[in-house]
């Protein structure tokens, strides 16, 4: 009987027992690899909570109840993997995943980092506010030295591909637009991988809006657009080097064009 938790395999040893002509002979157990990818993913910040989410396991909805948000999803999830795929041999350097809720886009978002991680590159992912929080206490003249975020800052500047998840979730300061400015700016004139969410609508609030979405109106906190939180300098450089992801639901019965969409 295997004990709980373990690979009924190895017994959590990571090694089998094999005959072969010579005898026996002992072999790596295959969970051995599968805990180093896993330590691989936990390795670039991916929570333990999320570190499990791949585009197998991502869900776009049931086709038939709604039909809108499973070819929407189903297409945001196809477009993502193409780009996982295809890099670097693309245009554009990134992805912004935005218009919709946020555990749906941050699963897609990765999912996408987790391929590149088995690809070989440098990945990182960063909360958007913990990202912050970390570089601000560098920012104190009694931290200046602090190892930790130190290392973080490099990180940021040298990683292949940076993920940024919730970006302009908080209220900014003068220097929090400052700080993050740098870090897309960097990204953008380096050419690296910039992977983004964003729960803010990327122009004016739509809410107020007839071909706004049922997804933006539900999930786009408070009034403000991401130039408001980041800088419209910011957002420009995102929307130039990203491909755009809309994960929208187009709300039903919305004019588009003149003509009113059933």
């Amino acid at each position: 009987m295997a004990l709980s938790g373990l690979c009924p395999d190895c017994q959590g040893t990571f090694w089998v027992r094999v005959e072969t002509q010579r005898g026996t002979a002992a072999k790596r157990c295959h969970c051995y690899r599968e805990e180093l990818q896993t330590a691989r993913y936990l390795e670039c910040g991916l929570p333990t909570r999320i570190a499990h989410l791949t585009f197998d396991n991502f869900s776009a909805g049931d086709y038939f109840k709604e039909r809108k948000k499973y070819n929407t999803l189903t297409a945001a999830m196809n477009k993502a993997k193409r780009f996982a795929e295809s890099f670097p041999i693309c245009k554009r350097k990134g992805l912004l995943f935005h218009g919709g809720p946020t555990t749906e886009m941050t699963h897609l978002a990765v999912a996408t980092l987790k391929l590149f991680i088995d690809k070989g590159l440098s990945c990182m992912f960063c909360d958007y506010q913990m990202l912050l929080d970390t570089l601000l206490e560098r920012s104190q003249p009694e931290a200046s030295i602090a190892g930790a975020s130190k290392a973080l800052a490099q990180r940021i500047r040298d990683v292949d591909v940076l993920l940024i998840d919730s970006l302009g979730e908080h209220r900014p300061s003068r220097w929090t637009i400052d700080t993050i400015s740098q870090i897309i700016k960097r990204r953008y004139y380096s050419e690296q991988c910039l992977l983004v969410t964003t729960a803010l609508p990327l122009k004016e609030d739509p809410r107020g809006s007839p071909e706004a979405s049922q997804e933006m109106r539900a999930y786009s906190p408070l009034h403000d657009a991401l130039g408001d939180r980041i800088g419209d300098e910011s957002v420009h450089r995102i929307l130039d080097h990203c491909e755009g992801i809309s994960m929208a639901v187009p709300a039903p019965g919305h004019a588009v064009g003149g003509k009113l969409r059933r």
